[in-house]
């Protein structure tokens, strides 16, 4: 399967994604900066490599991957595409929130699920106690209070 790399180097930034810690822009087509709304920004990440080489890690490749089998098999995902932006490499995410709504990390959802310890600042921590598919599963069906 070949991807096409979308040049996005042309795109104007809209914003900034705080979450996570590596930086993150906000960008939309030059064609749509005056349209209301967030549902045509993309999300433009750049490839992460590893702490201590060079190494290219490939989790761009995975994202892209995963929503292209989410489209064959008709799950709902958003649309990731590879991207180029000046020298970088990377991908854009279609943002899949809607407008009046606030996307949070998982690690953030999960914090309030016993047992659970959190990997915020903690770079890369394999041991992420607490998240696990039972936790996981409990966020998402709503058997816990998130505030």
């Amino acid at each position: 399967m070949k991807f096409e790399v979308v040049d996005v180097s042309g795109w104007p930034a809209v914003g900034q994604e705080s979450g996570g810690a590596e930086p993150k822009d906000w960008l939309v087509r030059p064609d749509d900066v005056r349209r209301v709304g967030r549902g045509h920004w993309w999300l433009y990440k750049e490839v992460k490599r590893g702490p201590t080489s060079n190494y290219r890690r490939h989790d761009d490749v995975a994202e892209r991957l995963a929503s292209a089998l989410a489209r064959i098999i008709q799950l709902p995902a958003a649309d990731v595409e590879l991207a180029r932006r000046g020298d970088g490499e990377g991908i854009i995410s279609r943002n899949v929130a809607p407008d009046d709504w606030e996307m949070h990390s998982g690690d953030t959802v999960l914090s309030v699920r016993p047992g659970y310890v959190s990997c915020f600042g903690e770079g890369g921590r394999r041991n992420r106690v607490g998240h696990n598919l039972t936790n996981i599963a409990a966020v998402l069906h709503g058997s816990m209070p998130l505030s």
